[in-house]
């Protein structure tokens, strides 16, 4: 026996005793709490009707406050671990090759996105919308007309600023979509000051999650998941947009290796007026078309807007600027723009038209992207490129 601690033998000494009064006293415990709790039948009928099975509460079971403490992601947006998260993670898994591509562009787009997010004072981790919503492609639509980086339909992108006509359409622009989101999000969170919600309502409308949150009673997004009050694809979209933050800020974690991410956008601005034939531009200026064109995803067609609010500014690869100024000034000298228009008169044709503005017919059909001359009716605006 070890004489050096007495506290060591009074413990073994004693320890029998202890342990019969502890086993008495658990028992007694767990007798006392059973009795408290009524069986399942004892429960009212009313409470059970109009609340989804137990199977479907398990689906989309409640978050915790935080993410989890081991976890090695850190996120400034609410984060949970359940099943419909795990979930998602799962599908990403499954479409690893898809998702990797994602992962990929979003090293070109996520830099200046974020500073746009973080200057308006929003979570950094909302460029994962973006992801959810488009796959980061600046030509996704969807069914509805969605359109861009972070799928504005029409009327919601006209009132938050974005310019759509025959020659632009900003919900294609990662920059101006961007500051749109950042201000519709800003609006969604002041709504219901709740990410999740503000999520939702994103993805739903605010209206539609205004009328929920009225129904239900809550202003908990997992609350109104359970209860049925949100239709499916809203109930799906933010454990979606969680699980794609958790795969990007850590994909190594999840099984998606060294991701070969694009590299950041780099561009200056320059002002231009009137309509501008990039082709033309381009080639003065001893660019590539199609990095201009890459650049100014917001653009139709190969021209310029004849106007646009507050000036239009085309980006242009910070180390052909020089270039492309003196270019542009050598255009703007001539007095004359790279491209003008014409209205189509009664009696008029393509090829009466080309021949007064001293063009090839296929010229002004390509320029137009008419591949039937049948098709330019009276009232149609060509456009008239230089040859």
């Amino acid at each position: 026996m070890d004489q050096s601690n007495p506290r060591k033998t009074d413990v073994r000494n004693g320890s029998a005793f202890r342990w019969r009064t502890s086993v008495a006293a658990l028992i007694f415990l767990v007798v006392t709490l059973l009795a408290t709790f009524p069986a399942r039948s004892q429960v009212p009928e009313e409470s059970q009707t109009g609340n989804p099975k137990e199977s479907d509460l398990d689906l989309v079971s409640p978050p915790p406050p935080s993410p989890s403490a081991d976890s090695s992601e850190s996120t400034d947006l609410p984060i949970a671990r359940n099943r419909e998260v795990e979930r998602f993670i799962d599908q990403f898994r499954q479409a690893r090759k898809n998702f990797s591509r994602v992962l990929e562009r979003s090293g070109r787009y996520f830099t200046v996105m974020r500073t746009i997010l973080a200057e308006q004072n929003l979570p950094e981790d909302l460029v994962y919308l973006a992801v959810i919503e488009s796959g980061l492609y600046f030509d996704a639509t969807s069914s509805s007309g969605a359109k861009g980086f972070w799928q504005f339909l029409g009327g919601t992108a006209k009132r938050y600023g974005l310019v759509i006509n025959r020659w632009v359409d900003d919900r294609r622009d990662p920059i101006k979509s961007t500051h749109a989101a950042a201000r519709y999000l800003t609006d969604l969170y002041d709504m219901f000051q709740s990410w999740l919600l503000a999520q939702a309502g994103y993805n739903a409308g605010e209206n539609a999650i205004q009328r929920a949150t009225e129904r239900g009673a809550t202003k908990d997004f997992w609350e109104l998941a359970r209860k049925g009050m949100l239709r499916e694809e809203t109930r799906n979209f933010v454990p979606k947009l969680m699980a794609a933050v958790l795969i990007g800020k850590n994909p190594q974690e999840y099984g998606f290796g060294e991701v070969k991410y694009m590299a950041p956008m780099e561009y200056e601005e320059i002002p231009v007026e009137g309509e501008i034939d990039l082709r033309v531009l381009a080639k003065l200026g001893r660019v590539s078309y199609d990095q201009l064109r890459d650049l100014n995803p917001s653009l139709l067609g190969p021209y310029t807007p004849p106007s646009y609010p507050g000036g239009y500014r085309l980006r242009v690869p910070p180390q052909n600027e020089e270039n492309l100024l003196r270019a542009l000034k050598l255009l703007m000298k001539k007095g004359k723009p790279a491209s003008r228009f014409h209205r189509v008169a009664g009696g008029e044709t393509p090829a009466t038209i080309a021949a007064r503005y001293g063009i090839a017919v296929t010229s002004l059909l390509k320029a137009n992207r008419i591949s039937d001359p049948r098709r330019v009716r009276v009232g149609t605006a060509l456009q008239i490129p230089l040859e």
